[in-house]
Parts: C-alpha cells; sequence; structure tokens
C-alpha cells in the first residue's frame, strides 16, 4: 500500500530512515492475498454428516429423527456463526472470517437439502419433482437453488410444509447476505484505515524525532571493520 504524497509530510521522501521504515511497515493481519490460503481442517465441520448413515434403516422414525437433527445442525450452525461475528473483530482477520462462515454456509445449506430429502421421504407429496435423480442429490441441489433465489421450477414445494421450510433458508440467505459478508467488509476497511494513519503518524514522529536530535543514526560498519572485529 502506498501512501499519497499530499499524507506525506516535508521532507520525508527523502530521508534513508524515513523510507526504510516506510519500507519495511507491514500491512495488518489478513490484508493481502497470502493470507486467502483454505486450512483443511476446516473439513472437522462436514463430520456431523456421517450421522445420515442411520438413513440407511429406512425407518419413519429415523426419518423423523434425522428431519429434526437436520434443523437442529442449522440452528447450531446460525448460533455459531452469530457469535463468531460479535467476536471477529478482536480475533479474527477478515480473511479467516469469511473463510469460516463460508464453510459454516455451506453446510447450511447441506443441513437444509437434508431436511427437505426427510419431508419428502415422510410424506412423498410435500414436493413436485420431475428429476429421477436420487432424492438427496435433488433436495441438496434445491437447497442451493433455493438459497440463491434463482428458482427454475423443476422442483416445487407442494405443501405448507415445504414451502415454510424453503422460506425459512431463504431467510437464512438473507440474513448471510445482509449481516455477515458486509461485517468482514467494513472490519477490513477500519483495519487499512488505521494502518494507513498509524503508518503516517510514526513516520512523523520518527522525522520530528532526527530534526530535534532526539533520535540519531547509528552509522552501518564496513565490510572490512567487520572482518577486523572477529
Amino acid at each position: 500500500m502506498k501512501i499519497n504524497e499530499k499524507e506525506q509530510p516535508a521532507g520525508i521522501e527523502n530521508d534513508p530512515v524515513i523510507k526504510a521504515f516506510h519500507a519495511h511497515f507491514q500491512p495488518p493481519p489478513g490484508h493481502g492475498s497470502g493470507y486467502i490460503i483454505f486450512d483443511w481442517r476446516s473439513l472437522i465441520l462436514f463430520a456431523p454428516l456421517i450421522f445420515y448413515a442411520l438413513e440407511f434403516y429406512e425407518k419413519p422414525a429415523v426419518h423423523w429423527l434425522l428431519l429434526f437433527y437436520s434443523c437442529a445442525m442449522v440452528i447450531l450452525h446460525l448460533i455459531f456463526v452469530s457469535r463468531l461475528k460479535q467476536g471477529m473483530a478482536n480475533i479474527l482477520n477478515p480473511v479467516s472470517f469469511v473463510k469460516i462462515v463460508m464453510v459454516n454456509f455451506v453446510l447450511i445449506v447441506i443441513y437444509f437439502g437434508m431436511g427437505f430429502a426427510f419431508i419428502q421421504k415422510i410424506d412423498p407429496t410435500q414436493f413436485k419433482v420431475e428429476s429421477s435423480d436420487p432424492l438427496f442429490i435433488n433436495m441438496i441441489y434445491y437447497s442451493f437453488v433455493t438459497i440463491a433465489t434463482v428458482g427454475y421450477g423443476d422442483i416445487v414445494p407442494t405443501s405448507w410444509v415445504s414451502k415454510l421450510f424453503a422460506v425459512c433458508e431463504i431467510l437464512v440467505g438473507i440474513w448471510f447476505l445482509v449481516m455477515m459478508i458486509p461485517v468482514a467488509v467494513a472490519d477490513q476497511v477500519e483495519r487499512i484505515r488505521h494502518y494507513r494513519e498509524t503508518k503516517i503518524d510514526l513516520m512523523e514522529e520518527l522525522e520530528r524525532g532526527i530534526k530535534e536530535g532526539r533520535l540519531q543514526r547509528v552509522p552501518k560498519p564496513n565490510q572490512n571493520e567487520e572482518k577486523v572485529t572477529k
């Protein structure tokens, strides 16, 4: 990041100490493409999906259990992301926050899709499905389409229960769009602003200290003197 020449104090660009300080001063955490690295440890959040292996029992009680489990996981992930948002500014840099939110967002969409699937298993009239693909693939696909508010029309909810479930997912998507990503962007902007202001203040203080004699340059020894000393 470069400081605007109008913001620099007079003479600051010619001082070697100030120039060195300007070159080596590091930006705040989370700034720069070097932080956009996926942490594979985040995949541990997908571990609870193993619980859906119970579906192979093909019993109505199991279907009801997994439906409530899907709803509970959606609520737990929403609570987690909401609390993460509150403490994000003091704990995480914005890029890490966005990565964690995106993983949780994908999981929430998957849990909604599993919920749609078990609603359809409990009552096959809940959705009108034109595709012949496996039920879980259709419903996870429908979940992504629903939260994106695309609506292709190949899968249509036909009862108030399935429609209510779809509306809840749309509201969750709007909540993410309005509350989550803007918070991360605003925090990043604030970090950069604070970084720029702090950098300018420190550069001005360095120049003031050199002019007033409070700071002195230590001459760098040449290589011959270093060899003699050793």
